[in-house]
């Protein structure tokens, strides 16, 4: 019975631990020569940023749901400048700023269920570049593995448990 017990709250805790992940899309992007595209959009556990200091000036990314509404919205910049510090053969620092013309770089953003698409505008406006947030099907057959295992150790418990026969009496 002890066993039992064990089992149903290891089960579940688990199954409160897979509901309560808080999860966020993360946007792969490639700067090359002004133009951005996108290599990946990925769900993951995880926080986003707040984001309350923004650029006045940069690019604006739009998370837009099913129905064409805005669910999230922020202003950045590609992060071209490198700041290097350098000691020379005669001990000093140096250093100053490297400017990029290609770069990858990753952008978190909140996770919303009905979350369609993101689309991403220049300093005009314009749309740059736009791109699905829908998850693949690896992060489905994740989300099936977790189910199944549950399902299993359900099948599992009631295999256990059964009542006894008159015969076990």
């Amino acid at each position: 019975m002890k066993k039992i017990k064990l089992l149903l709250i290891t089960l579940i805790l688990l199954l409160n631990i897979a509901l309560a992940e808080n999860k966020v899309f993360i946007v792969d992007l490639n700067y090359k020569d002004g133009k951005i595209t996108v290599n990946d959009v990925m769900t993951k556990a995880g926080y986003y940023p707040d984001r309350k200091l923004q650029p006045e000036k940069g690019y604006t990314l739009e998370l837009i749901s099913d129905d064409d509404m805005v669910l999230h919205s922020f202003r950045f910049e590609v992060p071209l400048k490198i700041y290097t510090d350098v000691i020379d053969e005669n001990g000093e620092i140096k250093g100053g700023i490297l400017i990029l013309n290609e770069t990858n770089f990753a952008l978190v953003l909140p996770y919303y269920d009905d979350a369609k698409y993101i689309k991403i505008y220049d300093n005009e406006n314009k749309e740059v570049i736009s791109a699905s947030v829908v998850p693949s099907l690896g992060e489905r057959t994740a989300l099936k593995w977790i189910f199944g295992f549950i399902i299993i150790m359900i099948v599992l418990f009631l295999f256990f448990y059964r009542k006894p026969t008159k015969h076990q009496r």
